[in-house]
C-alpha cells in the first residue's frame, strides 16, 4: 500500500470517430448508437499535456471496455498496462424510436438522455441501476487506490458524473461535476 496523497482522476475519452452532425431519423438512431458503441477515437486526437502527465504518474490506469476508452488509454499512456473494466461503461440511452422525424445525432443523444431520465425503458439500465453500478465502480476505484495510491480512469461523460457524485458522498474532495470535455480530467482527493 502506498502512503503518498491518494487521488482518483476521472477523465473523459478522446473524441469519438462518428459524424455527430449527420441528420438521422428516429428510426435510424439505434443504428447510430451501435456505431457509436463500436467506434474508436478520431485518429490523431491528442490528450492535454496535463492529462498525459497525470496518467503517467497514477499508480493504476483504468478504462471502460468500450473501444473509445480503450483507444484513449493507449494514446494517453502508450507504454503502460491498464485495467479494462465493463463496470465503467457509459450509461445507455434508449435508441429505438419509431419516427421518421430527423435530427442531428447530437440532438438525438440529448433527447434520448432526457427521455431516459423521465421513464424506465425495457432492456435499458435504469437511473437507479446506473447509480447502483456507480456505487460498485466507486468501491472498485477505492480498492485500487488502497493498493496503488492513485488511479486515473478514462471513462465517459455521464457515468463519470455519477462516479463524482458517489466519491463526494463518500468524503472525497473535488468539483461537483467532472469535466465533460474530451480528454478533460478532474481529480478527487481523499479527505484526511
Amino acid at each position: 500500500m502506498k502512503t503518498e496523497s491518494r487521488w482518483i482522476t476521472l477523465a473523459r475519452h478522446g473524441p469519438v470517430a462518428v459524424n455527430w452532425q449527420s441528420r438521422i431519423p428516429g428510426s435510424g438512431f439505434a443504428e447510430f448508437v451501435e456505431q457509436l458503441q463500436a467506434s474508436g477515437i478520431v485518429p490523431g486526437s491528442e490528450p492535454t499535456t496535463a492529462a498525459r502527465e497525470q496518467a503517467r504518474e497514477a499508480g493504476m490506469l483504468v478504462c471502460s471496455d468500450l473501444q473509445r476508452s480503450v483507444e484513449s488509454a493507449k494514446v494517453i499512456a502508450p507504454t503502460r498496462p491498464f485495467l479494462c473494466e465493463s463496470l465503467f461503461r457509459e450509461a445507455e440511452v434508449p435508441s429505438k424510436f419509431r419516427t421518421s422525424l430527423s435530427f442531428r445525432a447530437t440532438t438525438w443523444v440529448v433527447l434520448a438522455r432526457m427521455l431516459w431520465y423521465v421513464r424506465r425503458w425495457s432492456g435499458i439500465e435504469s437511473r437507479s441501476e446506473a447509480r447502483k453500478r456507480a456505487r460498485q465502480a466507486t468501491s472498485l476505484l477505492e480498492r485500487l487506490v488502497e493498493q496503488e495510491g492513485s488511479v486515473f480512469l478514462i471513462g465517459h461523460g455521464y457515468f463519470n458524473a455519477l462516479l463524482a457524485r458517489e466519491l463526494r458522498r463518500r468524503g472525497w474532495r473535488g468539483p461537483t461535476f467532472p469535466s465533460t470535455q474530451h480528454w478533460g480530467a478532474t481529480t478527487y482527493r481523499q479527505a484526511g
